[in-house]
């Protein structure tokens, strides 16, 4: 009988990128003593492997595997390890057991003396002392002045239109006012 199994194998490319590579080996039949109870054989041109079904690590299969959910590094990279306890590498920019405290980058001076260093999560920006103008790190490539001349050109526009509204509606206020006024009319009682 002959099936397919999937076995991730994990390699690292460098110190903050990890990549993982699916490999399909054809599965042959394996005696039953051939493994222990917890893991499955594998059976190809190669030879005969046990390895551990999806979800468990461990010499013998025994521990779940904590990278499975993707939520134990936080901003990082989980690799499982035999022992049951993961390994985080943490993406650029963070650090901590877990990849959740935010590097400052700004601790070090990265900017040129004529700009100011401030901190963001993950990164940093590059401000000119001088013109406010922002260049930002070109390890995230985002152009921040770009996003905040449209967002103060946009507050400008909405501003300019809640003031021509309220003008509007005090002309209109005053226009209809002045008509009640106009209809009313003086009632004379003579008193006898």
């Amino acid at each position: 009988m002959n099936c397919f199994v999937f076995i991730t194998v994990v390699i690292f490319a460098s110190l903050h990128q990890v990549s993982t590579t699916l490999y399909t080996f054809p599965l042959r039949t394996c005696h039953a003593t051939s493994c222990s109870s917890n893991k499955v054989c594998i059976h190809n041109s190669n030879g005969r492997f046990c390895v551990c079904p999806l979800g468990k690590v461990g010499s013998e299969c025994e521990f779940d595997d904590p990278c499975l959910n993707r939520g134990y590094c936080g901003d990082g990279y989980c690799i499982s390890s035999d022992m049951g306890v993961p390994e985080c590498i943490c993406k650029p920019g963070y650090q901590g057991q877990y990849c959740t405290e935010d590097i400052n980058e700004c601790k070090h001076n990265p900017c040129p003396s004529n700009q100011r260093c401030y901190n963001t999560i993950g990164s940093f920006l590059c401000i000119r002392r001088r013109s406010h103008m922002v260049h930002p790190h070109p390890r995230n490539g985002t152009n921040y002045s770009q996003t905040f001349f449209f967002s103060v050109g946009l507050m400008c526009l909405f501003l300019c239109i809640i003031i021509s509204l309220l003008t509007v509606c005090a002309k209109l206020n005053l226009v209809r006012s002045s008509r009640i006024n106009d209809k009313v009319t003086p009632q004379v009682v003579t008193i006898a």
